[in-house]
Parts: structure tokens; sequence; C-alpha cells
């Protein structure tokens, strides 16, 4: 049977600081100090939210309360939940906070990978495309047109750090995987072997990359920040659920959905070359 994979999405530009101060009620000591080495209000906002984000979905996920989901981090510096019963086996999850959105997804057994960024057309894709993507990709983005270059580079570099979460490696050892080609306007990978992506359109001008290993049900939804502050996942939409997502031994396949005031259209399923 596949996995469900939940990925919450949640904006954050209407949270003040008396919203951020009732949220760090249910981090830990160490996630506060942390929010307050920021140096600036909107990068604090966004990690508390986006902490507090995956604490309530991972104690809604293992019935606890969210104060006391507790983390550990690996070798590698990719962090896991601690098991809060003995003998129970805790779930996969990865978490990404970008300026105005936070996201998470939670898992099950299998490692799981998730970024979020927005859609700028003032960073200067070709240039950072020359310094850390293959030739091929920044070829590619130097020959896309103005209006599309800043989707392209987002999409280039969210599917790329979201398989880098997954595998808790960091993103400078992982920018050749997946390997992108988006000419003829089709989105191919290559590199990525037993992988499986999903690609989406969230928020207002951000994307969002999944990346997981297994065959797996993935429902995307949109919190509700009012909600949020109150410790309740609500949500603007409780699905419908990405159709099931698979891979095959030879190639690697990613699923596009996009979301137009908050809502998920049904997805594209893209397949790559092998």
């Amino acid at each position: 049977m596949p996995e469900d994979l939940h990925a919450i999405c949640c904006e954050t530009r209407m949270l003040g600081l008396d919203h951020v101060a009732g949220l760090l009620r249910i981090l830990s000591q160490e996630e506060r100090d942390r929010h307050h080495r920021f140096a600036f209000t909107d990068d604090s906002r966004d990690y508390v939210a986006a902490h507090a984000l995956l604490r309530l979905a991972l104690g809604r996920r293992n019935a606890i309360p969210p104060g006391q989901v507790r983390f550990g981090v690996t070798a590698s510096g990719k962090p896991f939940m601690v098991p809060s019963r003995l003998g129970e086996s805790a779930p996969s999850f990865s978490l990404a906070h970008s300026r105005g959105l936070v996201a998470c997804v939670v898992g099950g057994r299998e490692p799981v990978g998730i970024d979020v960024e927005p859609v700028d057309s003032r960073i200067r894709a070709v240039d950072i495309a020359r310094r850390i993507f293959s030739p091929g990709e920044s070829a590619a983005l130097e020959q896309s047109s103005d209006e599309e270059r800043a989707t392209r580079f987002c999409e280039l570099w969210t599917l790329k750090e979201a398989m880098a979460k997954a595998r808790g490696i960091g993103i400078t050892e992982s920018l050749r995987l997946p390997g992108v080609d988006f000419t003829g306007g089709h989105l191919r990978l290559s590199g990525a072997k037993g992988w499986t992506f999903v690609l989406a359109d969230v928020g207002r001008a951000h994307k969002l990359a999944i990346a997981c290993t297994q065959r797996a049900r993935v429902c995307l939804s949109m919190a509700d920040p009012a909600a949020l502050v109150r410790g309740v996942l609500s949500s603007y939409l409780g699905g419908p659920s990405v159709r099931e997502v698979t891979h095959t031994s030879a190639t690697a396949e990613v699923h596009q959905a996009r979301s137009v005031l908050y809502r998920f259209a049904a997805p594209t399923v893209i397949r790559s070359a092998p």
C-alpha cells in the first residue's frame, strides 16, 4: 500500500508580534533561543511559524501535544522525531520556511524532503546558475524568456533542495541531482532513479517541491494562519489529494499542481527521460 504524505503550507504575513509570542509557547527552549538570533523580524516570524506548524502536524499524527514533540539530529545534521513511546516508530518529515510562507511534510518511514521558495524576478538567475548549476541547466536558463526565467530558476532550486533534505545532505553537495531539463516546455529529470517529486505553485507567488522515495499519496493543504495561532491545523483547502505518485526503476517523475487563490488544481504527471 502507498504511504500518505501530508504537506501543509501557511502564509505568515498576517502574523504579528503577539501571534509569534503565542506560538513560541509550544516551541522548545532551544527553538526559542534560536528565534532571538535572527536579525530581521520577518525571518524570526517565519522560523517560529514553521516550527509551530511542524509540531502541530507531528503532534496530530502521533496524538500528542505539540509541545511534547521531541527532536534529535543525525550525524549529518538531519533532524528526526524522537518516538514518544517505547517501541513506537516516528514518522519522517521535512520543514521549509521562506519569506512570507512556511511549509512542512509528514510521511511514514521513508525519507522525504520539502522546499519552498518565492518566484522573484529580481534574482540574478543566470549569474547564480553559472556558479552552481550544470552547464546545460544554466544555458537553458539563459535562453529562457525574461518572463519565465525566475520561475524556472525557482523550480530548479526547489527540486534540488527537496532531494538534498530527503537525503540528509547539504545543498552544496547535491546541486547535481536531480538533473533538470525544461527545454521544449517539458520538465524532465535525470540522475534521480527511484525518486518521485511533486512540484506545485502555492500561496501568492511561491514554488513548492517535495522529494520522496516511495509510492505515496500526497495531500497538499494551505493552513489558516488565524487558526495556527490558536494551535489548530485548520485549512483553507483540505484536499483533494494529488493522485497516487509512483516511480519505476528507470525514471523519476514530477507531479505538477497549480494553486489559484489557495486552491490546487488537478496535477499533471511529467515523466523524465531514463
